[in-house]
């Protein structure tokens, strides 16, 4: 078995030009001249949905629709059933050209699982091998997002102890790791190699930007995340969550890299999300955030149309709870206290003003050319504020646990307005309206938008585009 690809060439719909390849098996369909074209194939195209969440925590999965023409010239049941049915794994990758060259829509797998597939039938004669079947057939792919989700964990830490380290400290003989070339491991593990870049296959909220931010004492500035570093190895032995020192070890814990990923951006206050760069071929894991961070876009004025408009208050988590994941117990006192909690949080990794304060594998840095500092003190994007605020908290060490803590509370239980309106078309600018292009529309994007009483800055939550009629429709939330 292996899966090959198929250049199934060009449909116009409304939006521009769609480009398809296809992904199958080649044991299924042993010719791929079996298969037909793209214009032969695809009745209609239903939405494309991506979303940052439906609940705090909880990862979205990217979707897309459509119809398909069934081809019986080679199969009796149809060429598309016959594949579905019988093949291990089915892909779409979907290029929009929209008159300035071909740009990255959407690139999914056909899941074995209830609703992805319905082959309606609207004949039938002389039913078995010989037959007559006449079917319509309705697709959902679901995004290669989830391959990363679903990656296994011993895989994932093969990956993690072959990234090439970013400094040596002979004092210590501890090997550092950047969180950059920790998280495009998780690229490494779903899709190999080939289209993978150790710093490249990961794109990270700018550091002024970021939610949660750390103290660099050498540089004197605040930084994120993404300028951290974390111990992979002391000497031979590895350290992070995978040697069976720790009281947590991923592959006992995880059965796949779902649940590891998940808490990672929930300590960092982002959402994960697909892209394809088509420029230099390589899968990317985007790192959103729920505003701050995204572009400001703008819209024709005769391009949407009126919104719907809601008063919200998502989700309470006062009765929340962050805590250090090798030791439920251990959490930060200035988060108050209760008998159970609505929302756990565990943090992986904790940040502490010296070397040794906790294990070396939930311990991280700030890296400098000369030395390494540990950040002393952090802080979090207040949303009711629209400011960042630092001091929380009574702990010189670990108080990334009140941090996170008060950056949901905040997040996620002050009041703000909803608005979800549809665009005709699927483009927006970036650049001050010198060009259009679908592209810079996407969950985490932003946009000001006055309701009557004020500008307003707004973030996408759920951005849902088709093709084939030209529209779109965003759902913002208010910053």
């Amino acid at each position: 078995m292996a899966i090959v690809s198929k250049d199934m060439g060009s449909i116009v719909v409304a939006a521009g030009t769609l480009k398809v390849t296809l992904f199958y098996d080649n044991t299924v369909i042993d010719n791929a001249a079996k298969i037909p074209s793209a214009a032969d194939s695809f009745m209609n195209f239903g939405d494309v949905v991506e979303k940052l969440d439906d609940s705090a925590g909880i990862i979205q999965i990217g979707e897309m629709s459509f119809a398909l023409r069934e081809d019986y010239t080679n199969y009796i049941a149809g060429v598309w059933y016959t594949l579905f049915v019988n093949g291990s794994e089915t892909q779409f990758r979907f290029y929009l050209d929209e008159g300035a060259g071909d740009t990255f829509l959407f690139w999914g797998y056909v899941p074995k699982q209830k609703g992805a597939v319905t082959a309606k039938e609207l004949y039938v004669a002389n039913p078995g091998a010989s037959g007559t079947y006449i079917r319509r057939l309705t697709v959902k792919l679901l995004s290669l997002q989830r391959k990363i989700l679903d990656a296994s964990v011993s895989d994932f830490e093969a990956s993690v102890k072959a990234a090439n380290y970013e400094s040596y400290n002979s004092s210590t003989d501890t090997y550092n790791l950047s969180f950059r070339r920790f998280f495009t491991s998780f690229i490494k593990t779903a899709f190999g190699s080939s289209g993978y870049d150790q710093d490249a296959s990961v794109d990270f909220p700018t550091s002024g930007n970021a939610v949660i931010q750390l103290w660099d004492a050498l540089a004197n500035n605040w930084k994120s995340f993404a300028d951290c570093l974390i111990f992979q190895k002391t000497g031979s032995t590895f350290n992070l969550f995978f040697n069976g020192l720790s009281t947590v070890t991923w592959s006992k814990k995880y059965s796949t890299c779902k649940e590891i990923l998940k808490v990672l951006c929930f300590q960092f206050g982002v959402v994960p999300t697909y892209n394809y760069d088509i420029v230099n071929n390589r899968h990317v894991l985007i790192l959103r955030q729920r505003g701050r961070d995204g572009n400001f876009l703008i819209f024709n004025n005769t391009e949407h149309r009126p919104a719907e408009w809601q008063l919200i208050n998502d989700i309470n988590i006062d009765r929340a709870k962050a805590f250090r994941a090798t030791d439920e117990t251990f959490y930060s006192a200035d988060i108050p206290s209760a008998d159970s909690y609505d929302t756990s949080l565990p943090v992986f990794f904790l940040n502490a003003s010296s070397v040794g304060v906790f294990n070396w594998y939930e311990q991280f840095t700030l890296y400098d050319p000369a030395s390494l500092a540990y950040p002393s003190k952090m802080r979090y994007y207040n949303k009711s504020s629209a400011a960042m605020i630092e001091g929380e908290g009574t702990a010189t060490d670990h108080n990334d646990l009140i941090n996170i803590y008060k950056y949901y509370q905040s997040q996620f239980s002050t009041f703000g307005i909803f608005c979800s309106r549809s665009y005709r078309g699927i483009k927006a600018s970036d650049d001050g309206g010198s060009t259009y292009k679908h592209t810079v529309v996407y969950p985490g994007c932003r946009t000001q938008i006055h309701d009557g009483i004020s500008n307003k800055n707004f973030y996408a939550n759920e951005v849902k585009k088709n093709v084939s009629k030209n529209e779109m429709k965003i759902t913002w939330v208010q910053e």
